[in-house]
Parts: structure tokens; sequence; C-alpha cells
């Protein structure tokens, strides 16, 4: 409403000042220099006021995405702007990727690419537990996740912080660790839940061998790039959300997760281990708002618009302004 008002008041205003310029109606240069004055006092106080219209457009965006600070609501708002973070997420790899030498460009690629590939093996893995499910998905889901996280607590009580970070064989060492543990666990599970072993395994495996190459190169990238950490991490957040289902519990042993870096949570002991990094809680919450809102269809073209239709005016009437006083 309020960009629709002030695009009425610029019409208004812009049709006086035409009248001034180009009436039948002669004025003396004193009055029409102080109508042209006021007349641009009225175009820039409108202005302002759609200025600050987009100011608390955008402001409010970020104000009610700040207060998502909970794991669900994170989680919730992800899932409404999916394809636009799948979306934001390539885009940061490419960037990083342009700006990176040539062996972190590839690394970076590699990760994007084999991510795609566990979310499409991840599908096959949804259709082999929607076969033997008693409940609804979401139950198994739930049990999933509370499953990953009594492991997760479990391999923080086993291996203390470390005081260092990881190299490469330390890290792949970890991370195998880590991904025999949670196949077995699910196996386990599903086959508790009446689901075959064999069938789990062949789901599996390929999924989990993917995992560990992606934590590993994401580790390495993070050793050997540290400003490229966030990026890939948020990144790779981002480009799982499809099949969060399953592989969100399971990226998030290996700290991939939007909780931030609370003293002493399960979240910052895994990243601590596995990249030696941690990433800002707010750095989660302000990349998927950017995602959001970067992609919002509404508000660029009318920001241009209204933006135009702003300086157009303005500078009409000061030009006549200028003339005028003269």
């Amino acid at each position: 409403m309020r960009f629709a008002f002030a695009s009425v008041w610029f019409v208004a205003v812009s049709t006086l000042v035409l009248m001034v310029s180009v009436g039948p109606q002669s004025v003396s240069g004193l009055t029409a220099a102080n109508f042209a004055q006021n007349i641009f006092h009225k175009v820039k106080e409108v202005a302002d006021k759609t200025h600050d219209g987009i100011y608390h457009v955008v402001h409010d965006a970020t104000r009610l995405l700040g207060e998502r600070e909970t794991l669900e609501q994170f989680w919730d708002y992800a899932f409404s702007v999916a394809q636009r973070a799948q979306r934001y997420a390539g885009d940061l790899i490419n960037e990083a990727a342009r700006e990176a030498d040539k062996t972190a460009a590839m690394q970076l690629h590699h990760v994007s690419s084999v991510l795609h590939v566990i979310v499409s093996d991840t599908e096959g893995l949804r259709e082999t537990v929607s076969q033997f499910q008693a409940g609804s998905f979401d139950d198994i889901q739930h049990d999933i996740e509370k499953l990953f996280a009594d492991l997760l607590e479990e391999l923080k009580e086993q291996f203390p912080p470390p005081d260092h970070a990881p190299n490469h064989e330390e890290r792949k060492g970890n991370v195998s660790l880590v991904i025999r543990k949670a196949e077995e666990a699910f196996i386990k599970f599903g086959m508790q839940h009446g689901m075959s072993e064999e069938q789990l395994r062949t789901r599996l495996e390929p999924i989990m061998k993917h995992v560990e190459d992606v934590v590993v190169t994401i580790g390495d990238l993070a050793e050997q790039h540290p400003v490229l950490f966030q990026t890939i991490m948020i990144s790779g957040i981002m480009l799982i959300i499809p099949e969060s289902w399953f592989l969100r519990p399971l990226f998030r042993l290996f700290g991939m997760a939007p909780e931030g870096p609370v003293a002493g949570s399960t979240v910052a002991w895994a990243q601590r281990r596995f990249y030696g990094a941690y990433i800002p809680k707010g750095s989660w919450f302000s990349h998927l708002q950017h995602a959001g809102m970067k992609a919002a269809p509404w508000l660029d073209p009318v920001k241009k618009q209204v933006g135009g239709s702003i300086l157009a005016g303005i500078g009409l009437a000061g030009g006549l302004f200028a003339g005028y006083g003269r």
C-alpha cells in the first residue's frame, strides 16, 4: 500500500510541476521559483516516505527471521524457501570457486556434485523405508533424529574435545569411525522396524561412502582455505534440504547444523573435531534470509520501479527549481 500511495503522489506532483513548466498562464519568476521549491520539497517528502516503506519491509523480514532462533524454526523456514536456498547455495559455491585457486575450485565443485548424488541416493532409501514403516513417516523421521542425536552424545562422551585442528589423516580416521557407527546404528534401527538388512545395506553403502568423501573434503578445504569453510558448510546444509529427513540428522553428526558454536554443545564439538573451526550462529540465519529475500520475485522490481520514479521526480523538480531560481 505504501508503494501504491507513493506512486499516486508522485504522479500528482509531477503533473503539478509540468503545469508550472508548460501551462498557458504566465507566472512571475519569484512566484514560480517559490512554487517550484515547494513542489521539490513535496517530491522529496514522498521519496523519503517511500524509501522508509522499502526499508521497513526489509527490516521487518529481517527481524522476523532473526526471531527464528530454534532449530525447528530454522528448518521450517528452510523448507519454505527450499528451491531458492538450493539455487543460492549453488551461487555461493560458484562464486567461491571463481575466487579460489584451481585445486580448491575443483574441490568445491566436487563437494557440490557429490551432495547432489547423495540427495538422489537418499530418495531410494526413502522408498525402502516407506515399504516397511508401521506408523507415519513423521514418526520414523523423529525416531531417526533421536537415533543420531543419541549417537552424537555418545561420541562426544567417548572422545574429548581435541586440542588441535585435525590433519587429513586424523580427519579421515575420525569420519570413517563415525560413518561405521552411524551405518550400523541405522541398520539395527531398521531391522527393529521390520526392514530388510540386505536392502538397507544396499541403499546405505553408497550414501555413507559419499558422505565420508564430502566431510573429509570439506575438512581439507577448511584446513587449507579457512575463509571457504562457512561458504561450503552453509551451502551443503541448503543442498540437502530435499532429503533432510535422513541427511539432516546424519550430517549433524559432523557439525553441519545451524545451532551455532554454543560452548559445550555437541555441534560445537563436532565442528571442532572434524574441521577445527566454528560457524557463528547468526551466519546460518543470515544466509538463509539472503537466500529467501534475494530470489523474492516482488522485491527487486518494486524497488527498481519506485526508486526510478523517485529519482526521476526529484530530478525533474530539482531541475525546475534550479531553473526558476536563476
